[in-house]
């Protein structure tokens, strides 16, 4: 039904494929919402931006709604959106999330899009937030901030959002309202080059406004390069792998999970870690209807290619997934690409300070990639979880708009001490157990522990803790190992490496240890830390943010500049006084305990993983 004053204009631009407008029109007409107005016109060689000016110059409604002739409106369309804008008077546009189908109208995929204001602001100059046909704004609004620009052939609603988005409220539906048709005729692929170039020039102006910060120019160059793939290229991709979306309507939750990048099962079964990922896989298994797991098959310079395509290649996986967890800030790289192809909100669990492990260990490249990449991960993230509030600010300076502090738990059943009393050592004992547990790289600050303990084996202590010998343990691998040896070797300290043991074997190397060192230069929250407090062990620490956030200095452990002179100072307290250490490992034992068994905190990453839309 046509009304003479309507509350909605719906305007439809005919071009020149007819095949599907039947379909389109027969929808617009079976609308629950009946007070509409529907305005058509052919494209007479203008393009299909001048068509919309000409219809909203026709329209008389209070709000206009965008519809194209390949499309299909569901029945309550209409009505959804103006209940919408009655509930919300301060939004002036609102989209909406779609179903994709194809030429025969069998669904192929659901496309989600970003919902809040605020999401929207934030996504806008990378892609376009909104999906057209799915437009309705209020008629005065856009008349008064000038409308579709002419100048633009094609990308014209994304250049009006770019426009307006900083200063009026635009927000999605989160449902579908439209059935978008995806063939080779659509305007998306027929005239993709002339949409890639026209969302160039929208982005570009948004710079010179000043809307959008200068150095953000560098994220254009993948669409520049985009315009020099054939567009039927990209639409065997998106045909090809926009797939069963069955998953994706259900009410089963499925969860991803991405491995850093360069990472698989293989090579976490030889370092010992696969029962840590397994273990936690199966609680997620109880919670979820299921769990995929993407691991990389590359270690080379081949595994970024492979992290950018991996959505592509395993669609139908990253399909399924109602939300993914990428473990470690590597791991978003896939995420960021499936949820821009297929709006899958994604999780980051960001374990330390990436940039200042790269800065120490002088990985040029890989410190630049992090301070290019990291802002767009966590700013992306539906979720950041990180262990430490040192974290959360960090995170938080970056842009990441929700952050959860969650730290690293321990497996108390599995490392616990030996037996009722918390050390196995007893007063004057003439032979000491140092041990580290880690890599062994330069950010562990392992040479200056072996100078500290050189220092200390020829010094006074030596007399005080009655001529103890000191037993060095590292038990990890790494790059630096041949050179630790051989300075251990120099300086007369007895030194033992052990390459990398699963990680149920670890407790009982705990246990034979006296004390537990961690000479860091920079730590995240340090699960090697949180194990050996877990098994009673006396610990000195680098006072540095994450390891001070667990260790309270003199209470549950020491904490020392990680310097020589501090790690000696450190030591020759543990070294000397029997009663402190055994003091000092009791009350490890009980912090992990109380804030760090894994069980308890595995509960409330559950619950936030589970809450993730």
């Amino acid at each position: 039904m046509i009304s003479k004053n309507p509350t909605v204009s719906v305007l439809l631009p005919v071009g020149k494929d007819k095949r599907f407008l039947k379909e389109a029109l027969e929808s617009i007409k079976g609308q629950s919402f009946k007070d509409y107005e529907l305005l058509t016109q052919e494209d007479d060689g203008r393009g299909i931006t001048q068509v919309l000016i000409d219809l909203e110059k026709k329209a008389k409604g209070e709000f206009l709604a965008r519809m194209d002739a390949d499309d299909i409106c569901l029945p309550n369309r209409l009505k959804v959106q103006v209940d919408y804008f009655r509930d919300n008077p301060d939004v002036k546009l609102a989209g909406s999330w779609v179903v994709l189908i194809d030429e025969k109208r069998n669904q192929i995929g659901l496309q989600k899009m970003p919902i809040s204001w605020e999401e929207i602001k934030r996504v806008s100059f990378y892609r376009n937030p909104l999906i057209h046909p799915s437009w309705m704004m209020r008629k005065k609004w856009f008349e008064n901030i000038g409308g579709y620009d002419s100048v633009f052939k094609a990308s014209q609603d994304w250049e009006l959002v770019l426009r307006s988005v900083w200063r009026e409220r635009i927000e999605n539906i989160p449902e579908p309202l439209i059935k978008l048709r995806i063939h080779s005729g659509s305007v998306s692929f027929s005239n993709n080059k002339l949409q890639v170039y026209f969302g160039l020039k929208a982005r570009l102006e948004a710079i010179f406004r000043g809307d959008v910060p200068w150095h953000k120019i560098i994220y254009l160059l993948p669409s520049a390069l985009a315009l020099t793939i054939p567009s039927k290229i990209k639409l065997f991709f998106r045909k090809t792998f926009i797939s069963d979306c069955r998953s994706a309507v259900s009410n089963e939750k499925i969860l991803g999970i991405v491995m850093p990048i360069g990472q698989n099962k293989d090579q976490l079964l030889k370092s010992g870690q696969w029962s840590i990922w397994q273990s936690e896989i199966e609680e997620y298994k109880k919670h979820f209807g299921g769990v995929e797991i993407f691991e990389f098959k590359y270690r080379n310079w081949f595994r970024f290619p492979e992290a950018k395509l991996m959505p592509l290649v395993e669609a139908k996986k990253f399909r399924r997934c109602s939300a993914l967890k990428a473990v470690h800030l590597s791991a978003a790289i896939p995420c960021l690409v499936a949820k821009a192809l297929y709006g899958t909100p994604y999780v980051l669990s960001f374990g330390y300070r990436y940039d200042e492990f790269a800065l120490i260990e002088k990985k040029w490249l890989q410190w630049i990639f992090v301070k290019l990449f990291e802002p767009l991960a966590v700013r992306f993230a539906d979720l950041v979880l990180v262990p430490t509030k040192a974290l959360k600010d960090y995170v938080g300076e970056n842009g990441a708009r929700n952050i959860e502090v969650i730290p690293n738990g321990v497996d108390v059943d599995l490392f616990k001490p030996a037996s009722k009393g918390l050390t196995l050592r007893t007063q004057g004992e003439t032979l000491l157990n140092i041990l580290f547990v880690g890599r062994l790289e330069r950010q562990k600050n392992l040479k200056v522990l072996i100078e500290a303990v050189s220092r200390i084996f020829k010094g006074p202590v030596r007399q005080l803790a009655g001529q103890a010998l000191i037993n060095v343990k590292f038990v990890g691998a790494g790059s630096q190992k041949d050179e630790l040896v051989k300075l251990a070797d120099e300086l007369g300290v007895n030194l033992e490496v052990i390459n990398r043991v699963p990680n149920e074997k670890l407790p009982e190397i705990y246990r034979q240890a006296d004390i537990f060192v961690l000479p860091s230069l920079v730590e995240g929250h340090p699960k090697a830390l949180l194990e050996a407090m877990s098994c009673g062990l006396a610990c000195v620490a680098s006072n540095i943010p994450g390891v001070n956030e667990i260790i309270v200095d003199g209470k549950n452990g020491l904490l020392v500049e990680p310097t020589e002179i501090g790690l000696i100072k450190g030591l020759e307290r543990l070294i000397s006084e029997f009663g402190l250490r055994q003091r000092l490992g009791v009350k490890a034992r009980m912090t992990v305990l109380d804030k760090f068994d894994k069980k308890k905190l595995m509960e409330i990453e559950l619950r936030l993983l589970l809450g993730i839309k």
